[in-house]
């Protein structure tokens, strides 16, 4: 089940068997797929002026994935970040809040083995939960729960436009998933997008796996 040729999401992964890593045209940053389990390419521009205690920058991590994973190609894990939204229950919310994800309930169960931190679960009706506190290679064994990540975002990557990548969620533009780190940077999209290759590349320093890969851009996209 295939978007569009005329869509204009950029670089995608797609979860599905074997693994896709699909590319659709020049992105822009509101773009909303609507494939609800294809997830686009993001990077955000990281804006040093956001002070939540610990840098910022907050995103969701896939299921089965640590923060030490999902920051691979974004300058490493930001420990001091992710401690700060686990702090309490309450930053943990501000996050999620700030991320536009939408969440029914909420649970704190913190213990002194617990180290996923933060964490988003989709299940209805949207669980904001929290699990003590969080470590950057901890991986949550709920493959549908989602950790609070955060990158130190480091400046000497060139990758031709910024960096910093991370999948979005499904059904969630580049300007959402940056709505509380300075916005999508539209020039790390667009260089994840310029070929098959990028698209390739980014997703390999994601560490996300894929077996299959499609090229459906067009003239018009």
């Amino acid at each position: 089940d295939y978007t569009s040729p005329g869509d204009s999401s950029g670089c995608t992964y797609h979860p599905g068997e074997p693994g896709w890593a699909q590319l659709f045209g020049n992105p822009t940053c509101g773009t909303v797929d609507p494939d609800a389990d294809r997830e686009r390419v993001c990077a955000c521009n990281d804006d040093d002026d956001d002070d939540d205690g610990g840098g910022g920058g907050y995103f969701l991590a896939n299921g089965l994935q640590s923060c030490d994973d999902a920051c691979a190609s974004a300058g490493g894990c930001d420990l001091a970040a992710i401690t700060a939204a686990a702090s309490s229950m309450e930053a943990c919310k501000r996050a999620l809040d700030d991320l536009g994800v939408s969440y029914g309930a909420s649970g704190d169960y913190t213990s002194p083995g617990d180290s996923s931190g933060c964490t988003y679960h989709p299940g209805e009706p949207g669980w904001a939960q929290l699990f003590g506190n969080p470590t950057c290679g901890t991986v949550d064994p709920d493959a549908d729960r989602e950790r609070v990540c955060a990158c130190n975002d480091d400046d000497d990557d060139d990758d031709g436009g910024g960096g910093g990548y991370f999948l979005a969620n499904g059904l969630q533009s580049c300007d959402d998933a940056c709505a509380s780190a300075g916005g999508c940077d539209l020039a790390a999209i667009t260089a994840a997008a310029s070929s098959m290759e990028a698209c390739k590349r980014a997703l390999d320093d994601l560490g996300v796996s894929y077996g299959a890969s499609g090229d459906y851009t067009s003239p018009g996209d």
